[in-house]
């Protein structure tokens, strides 16, 4: 069975929660596989998922699951 992967979710998230509109989960990947191009934008996924889950259980909404 594959690994678990990250998978934003646009609609739950909301940048503004997170300090200067910097994603926090887009920080704490280990990876760098979430990129957010500028401040307040939803982030996104540039790379294949290594499933440590770093930034689902770093997002203050929520709105990255693992699946």
């Amino acid at each position: 069975m594959p690994k678990p992967m990250a998978v934003v979710d646009p609609a739950r998230c909301n940048a503004a929660f997170c300090q200067g509109g910097v994603c926090l989960a887009a920080q704490a990947c280990p990876n760098r596989i979430l990129r957010q191009d500028s401040p307040y934008e939803v982030p996104y996924q540039v790379a294949m998922c290594r499933g440590c889950a770093k930034c689902a259980v770093t997002c203050p909404l929520k709105a990255i699951r693992m699946v």
